[in-house]
């Protein structure tokens, strides 16, 4: 039986994270690095979410795709890249990043700091529970953008 695939959250030479299904459940999933052959294996922790914590999934990914559409086009405004905002949020305050940038579009700002707000509760969600599950997977259609992707599983 093949699952969906409601996210890709990590892409390097194929899906390294993301979020599918599994029996009916949504889960977290993080391929397996192999250090003996120096390369990622077909094997992937899965993590259960609960159904916060897939709609937040959801809420970063759409961000992540509307990111994505606005720098393949050169769209103006601009919208910072998730990962560079939360790297800036380490050190500057949400108020004093908009205080100081070019783009005063109060409507982007908003989403990018939800959007930054909510990985921080799935980072704490992730990091609180143990993987419970180990399978072995293969993705049919795998694409980044993660609309048509679906994956086998298998156990190990």
């Amino acid at each position: 039986m093949l699952d969906r695939v409601y996210c890709v959250l990590n892409y390097w030479d194929g899906i390294v994270s993301g979020v599918a299904g599994y029996r009916g459940e949504k889960y977290y999933f993080e391929r397996i690095f192999d250090d003996l052959k120096d390369d990622w294996s077909d094997e992937y922790n899965l993590t259960y979410l609960n159904d916060d914590i897939f709609l937040l999934e959801l809420e970063n990914w759409r961000y992540w795709r509307l990111w994505k559409t606005r720098w393949s086009k050169d769209e103006i405004p601009k919208i910072p890249h998730p990962l560079e905002y939360k790297k800036l949020r380490e050190t500057t305050s949400y108020e004093e990043i908009v205080k100081n940038c070019e783009n005063k579009s109060e409507k982007i700002w908003r989403l990018t700091e939800q959007n930054y707000q909510n990985d921080l509760i799935i980072d704490r969600y992730l990091k609180e529970r143990e993987p419970s599950l180990k399978l072995k997977g293969v993705f049919i259609r795998e694409n980044i953008e993660g609309n048509k992707t679906k994956i086998k599983w298998s156990s190990l």
